[in-house]
């Protein structure tokens, strides 16, 4: 069994400009092979999507994919996660 997480977060600039703020916008987890989160009517603006995958012991295949659709188009710029500890996104 597989766990995947999902965490939606929105990012914006401080007053100051000096930080980067991130507000949680919502997340789900699920056991099933197309787990999925919707999300409607968000405001213009920088998103970050966060996905965790618990893998067990006699997982072999590790492969998976990330899809956004909508509205307007989306890119996947590059990986990010040493910028960001677990504890700075939770």
């Amino acid at each position: 069994m597989i766990i995947m997480k999902i965490d939606t977060d929105k990012t914006d600039i401080d007053e100051d400009g000096d930080n980067l703020e991130v507000e949680y916008i919502a997340g789900t987890q699920g056991w099933e092979r197309e787990t999925h989160i919707e999300i409607n009517d968000l405001k213009k603006g920088e998103y970050y999507v966060y996905v965790e995958l618990d893998w067990n012991q006699n997982t072999t295949e590790t492969n998976f994919a990330v899809t956004c659709y909508g509205k307007s188009n989306s890119t996947f710029t590059r990986e990010e996660r040493a910028l960001f500890t677990q504890q700075m996104v939770l």
